[in-house]
């Protein structure tokens, strides 16, 4: 007859769940592609399929459902000058200790350098951005109807 003690037990029960859990995940890390511990994630390969590929490479260049429109290169080198420039005069304006108005004041200028902002999905990044930077820079908060007055 065998004989098998609590300890020698619980430490193959404990070894062997420890080997099937690691499998476990790393099956499933294979399968997503995605790194368990950390890393950059391995690129999707999918090579073509005949005729379907064809069709679709055609096609015209249009976002598909699951992702957001691209934005057009101008609109985003217009939007980093605009983000730079907000920071610079945040950044001076906190030296200078400017007051509330001019702080708005000086923000719409620059705002009003930038027209055609006003109407893309970027403003309501750049709005926070506004507000956040007034805040660490300047130590002033502006509220949300503040911050939609500036961009009229």
């Amino acid at each position: 007859m065998i004989s098998v003690t609590w300890q020698t037990y619980l430490i193959a029960s404990f070894v062997l769940l420890g080997i099937y859990y690691a499998a476990v995940l790393l099956l499933y890390a294979k399968k997503t592609g995605k790194p368990l511990l950390g890393g950059k994630e391995k690129p999707q390969t999918h090579k073509p399929q005949g005729k379907a590929h064809n069709e679709d490479s055609k096609q015209s260049a249009a976002p598909a459902d699951d992702q957001p429109p691209a934005t057009p290169a101008p609109l985003v080198v217009a939007a980093q000058n605009l983000v730079d420039e907000l920071q610079a005069f945040a950044d001076a304006a906190g030296k200078d200790s400017m007051s509330k108005e001019e702080l708005q004041s000086g923000v719409k200028q620059i705002l009003a350098k930038y027209p055609g902002m006003a109407g893309t999905d970027l403003r309501e990044g750049i709005s926070a951005l506004i507000v956040v930077t007034l805040e660490n820079s300047c130590a002033v908060h502006l509220n949300d109807i503040e911050v939609s007055e500036l961009w009229q």
